[in-house]
C-alpha cells in the first residue's frame, strides 16, 4: 500500500477516535443495552444517548465510579447485577 494511502487511512481512523471521545466526553449520562449475563473479553458497548462507544473495562468503571457516587447501576446497564464477596 503507498504511503499515501496508508497517511489516509490513519487519518480517517484518527478522526473516528476524536469524534467517538467528543461524543462520549458530552454524554450527560451512559447508558447501554442489557445484553445477556454474559460478557466478552475485547467487547466494546455503545452508549444509546451520545452513541459513543467505549470497551467493557472502560464501562464498568464508569458505572462502578456511577455507583459510588450514588447512583442505581440499572441506571446504566438495566438489570444489573453484581455479585459482592
Amino acid at each position: 500500500m503507498p504511503s499515501a494511502a496508508r497517511g489516509w487511512i490513519v487519518g480517517e481512523i484518527l478522526a473516528q477516535v476524536q469524534a467517538n471521545r467528543e461524543r462520549v466526553t458530552g454524554c450527560a449520562k451512559h447508558q447501554f443495552p442489557k445484553r445477556g449475563n454474559t460478557y466478552v473479553l475485547g467487547q466494546k458497548l455503545t452508549c444509546v444517548n451520545c452513541g459513543g462507544v467505549m470497551s467493557l473495562p472502560d464501562a464498568a468503571s464508569y458505572l462502578r465510579g456511577y455507583v459510588a457516587h450514588g447512583g442505581d447501576a440499572s441506571d446504566i446497564i438495566p438489570d444489573w447485577t453484581e455479585t459482592k464477596p
